[in-house]
């Protein structure tokens, strides 16, 4: 019998051990439930590009399966989470046509003032447009600052994820200074964030990302990312067998080429003789702005996620500060008058969404940028854009007139 005894009062410990651990497991798995993101996917429609002009649309099956591949994975998320999936109409996306993408060959590519100048009085139409480069690196841009530039270390800033009322109680601000990053820190940090967000850290389709944005930026509370910018450095390699690096394209070189008049400046000025990388994170974003002093800039996409691009020609741009003015500032006016709301212009902070513009019949376009292409805006374009990843660009400018 007490052989029997011990054997039952066995049993119920192990019964209790495991009701125990089965309620634990429950509850942690309640917590993961709350701790992920709901995604909600808008509907999406497809439109036929026109001639020249470059579409990075995905098919909507493609869309439709990914979708459902990415709900299986994900339960539903937070309260905020589930309120951003709101009312939200993304219709206005797609009435945005691609800028114009040029495909030069090695010859055209020789010099890039000659090419420039052959494209310019099609694509400044446009306000920017995309060249995709006949040559690549053989050396990729983290194994340059990894190695050409030992300990490189970077400060990002941060960027709130949300739209201001732009009033003297609600101003957007990205001079939060951020933390102290390697590459690979960075990387690490913007994979985790994109991943918490979607559960997998890949790239998911441009035109998803792109009404996830706007639907984050329009009803977002306290959301931010990171942003590195204005970062010494080009990322293009200082070896003589690399292809592009070795061109005219490599905007270390590119000030100091012969058509170029920003060589004659005595002293080096960073962001205009000497070229500026930007490191970013998914959602982290440059606002509306007009390069300095009316300049040409070159941007080249070294590697990472895509990148969306917004541009408006100069041929409007009085079109685009009178909006900006009464549709976006109307509530600085009535306290700073028209210089206030034209210095917070200045100071490149100013993110609203293109649709405000369309709705005053301000011409817009956009680009989706990839690694190995270079984005030109034109003098006096307002442009802004948003990062679908982490990635690494470097930014250059060029004298006016090409």
């Amino acid at each position: 019998m007490s052989m029997m005894k011990q054997k039952k009062t066995v049993q119920k410990k192990t019964l209790k051990a495991r009701h125990t651990l089965s309620s634990g497991t429950n509850s942690h798995n309640e917590r993961l439930k709350q701790d992920r993101p709901s995604i909600v996917f808008p509907a999406l429609t497809s439109t036929k590009p026109k001639r020249r002009l470059h579409s990075t649309r995905n098919s909507s099956s493609s869309l439709h399966l990914l979708q459902e591949a990415v709900l299986t994975k994900c339960s539903s998320g937070s309260q905020e989470e589930d309120e951003l999936a709101g009312s939200f109409n993304p219709g206005w996306m797609d009435k945005i046509h691609h800028c114009p993408v040029y495909h030069p060959s090695m010859d055209e590519f020789d010099d890039p003032f000659v090419y420039l100048q052959k494209i310019a009085p099609e694509a400044s139409k446009y306000g920017i447009c995309k060249v995709v480069s006949p040559l690549i690196s053989s050396i990729p841009a983290g194994v340059v600052l990894m190695k050409e530039k030992k300990g490189f270390k970077f400060t990002t800033q941060v960027q709130p994820l949300r739209l201001a009322k732009w009033d003297n109680d609600d101003k957007i601000s990205f001079h939060f200074r951020g933390r102290n990053y390697t590459l690979r820190n960075f990387e690490s940090m913007a994979n985790q964030e994109a991943a918490r967000k979607y559960c997998v850290s890949g790239c998911l389709p441009s035109a998803y990302l792109e009404r996830e944005f706007w639907n984050q930026m329009e009803k977002g509370k306290r959301g931010t990312v990171e942003y590195a910018i204005n970062v010494d450095g080009s990322a293009f390699s200082r070896s003589s067998g690399d292809p592009l690096s070795g061109s005219k394209w490599n905007l270390k070189e590119l000030p100091r080429l012969h058509w170029c008049t920003l060589r004659l400046l005595e002293n080096a000025i960073p962001g205009v003789t000497d070229p500026m990388l930007y490191i970013g994170m998914l959602f982290s974003m440059f606002a509306w702005h007009v390069e300095d002093h009316y300049l040409y800039s070159i941007n080249y996409h070294h590697c990472g996620a895509p990148k969306t691009w917004y541009g408006v020609p100069s041929n409007a741009a009085l079109q685009f500060e009178n909006v900006v003015q009464h549709c976006v500032y109307d509530r600085l006016l009535s306290v700073d008058g028209e210089d206030g709301a034209f210095n917070v212009l200045a100071e490149k902070t100013t993110m609203f969404p293109p649709k405000i513009l369309l709705q005053h019949g301000v011409p817009v376009y956009k680009a989706v940028q990839m690694p190995g292409e270079f984005v030109i805006t034109f003098p006096r374009a307002y442009h802004a854009g948003f990062s679908h990843g982490m990635l690494l660009f470097v930014h250059g400018r060029t004298y006016r007139d090409v």
